[in-house]
């Protein structure tokens, strides 16, 4: 269904009938809940350096690669990685490196930790019908990572005691304090306490608020952001929410972050779509002088989807017998061993070629 709207007012006010959430009345309407941040600065003071940042995401990033199946297709991998980075690059903090990972795993989630690392779950990629809702998702978790929320959770929990056996042990990960074993302990204790990604409603807000207008400097309609929140409403996703964080853990309800994002558009967007200036390669550019596209809302493309997208849709396909290995070179729980004729196994450390003989 495409439902095409020429003004402002009836374009907000559709789209709120189509995701069949209310919008507040004008007259006595509340503050926006995203007031608060819009002058907000981010960085690390009172926080740890972000060396030390860097440094306590790159330990914990060692124990998701343990826990989870990473995909290494290039048309899945390489197509996140590239659409992560030009949302980062439009983000508040886009001069860090970030680092995009596909999980293969059918939950609908994604997950961010300090320092630029960034998870996708097959099942968020299968669910995402456009480029524009998928952007959303990333957009957010990149929100995460611009706040800080991550270190912020970790100085939380250190200060009340909550998860470390005496305060002051996550930081011997930060700082590489003691030995190696020792600070590899202390991440897997955080990575299975799930601190870092175990956000509160207001970081999830805030993550939104910034994915928002991140989106739109990447050259994406914000209305895929409510889209994609339709998308997880309409999944039932809150009910498969991970204990240990991640995209829908303690977030606000489905319905008041479509209202949230409509409102924000309204409010502060103008009720418009961003401009099509999207990099070469992905989506062409308006022409000059030619009219704005009518915005629309519907359950295909808002502006088209880039040939990545589509490769990397029709490569999900292709993944149910594939096999991974972590970087120890082991299967993962559960697996079989490798196919013979298995492209996609991440080989073991230093394998050697076997020889068979023909038949």
């Amino acid at each position: 269904m495409r439902l095409v709207v020429r003004s402002t007012g009836s374009h907000i006010l559709a789209a709120a009938l189509l995701l069949g959430v209310a919008l507040p009345a004008a007259a006595g309407a509340p503050k926006s809940p995203y007031d608060k941040y819009r002058n907000e600065t981010y960085s690390n003071d009172g926080l740890m350096s972000e060396q030390e940042e860097m440094r306590i995401g790159a330990q914990v990033h060692q124990q998701v690669l343990q826990k989870y199946r990473i995909v290494q297709d290039p048309e899945i991998a390489g197509y996140i990685q590239v659409l992560g980075d030009r949302i980062a690059r439009s983000s508040k903090r886009p001069n860090i490196r970030y680092q995009f990972y596909v999980i293969d795993d059918s939950t609908v989630n994604a997950f961010a930790l300090p320092g630029g690392y960034v998870y996708v779950h097959t099942g968020l990629l299968k669910l995402a019908r456009t480029e524009e809702e998928l952007s959303a998702a990333i957009a957010h978790e990149v929100g995460h990572v611009v706040a800080r929320h991550g270190l912020r959770n970790v100085k939380k929990a250190q200060r009340t005691a909550l998860i470390f056996g005496i305060l002051g042990a996550g930081a011997s990960v930060a700082t590489g304090g003691g030995a190696a074993g020792e600070a590899a302990q202390v991440a897997s204790q955080v990575m299975a306490s799930g601190v870092m990604t175990r956000n509160s409603r207001d970081f999830e807000r805030e993550a939104d608020y910034l994915g928002l207008y991140t989106m739109r400097d990447a050259g994406y309609q914000p209305l895929g952001m409510a889209l994609m929140f339709q998308r997880l409403n309409e999944a039932g996703t809150s009910a498969k929410s991970s204990s240990g964080g991640g995209i829908f853990a303690s977030h606000p309800n489905a319905n008041e972050r479509i209202k949230n994002t409509l409102g924000e558009i309204d409010s502060h967007l103008g009720g418009t779509p961003a401009a099509n200036t999207t990099a070469k390669g992905s989506r062409p550019r308006r022409a000059s002088g030619a009219a704005k596209p009518a915005p629309n809302v519907n359950a295909g493309a808002l502006a088209g989807n880039s040939g990545g997208f589509d490769q990397m849709k029709a490569a999900l396909g292709g993944l149910a017998n594939r096999q991974y290995r972590n970087p120890n070179g082991q299967n993962y729980p559960g697996q079989n061993q490798p196919g013979q004729n298995d492209p996609y196994s991440q080989p073991a450390p230093n394998d050697r070629p076997v020889l068979t003989r023909k038949p």
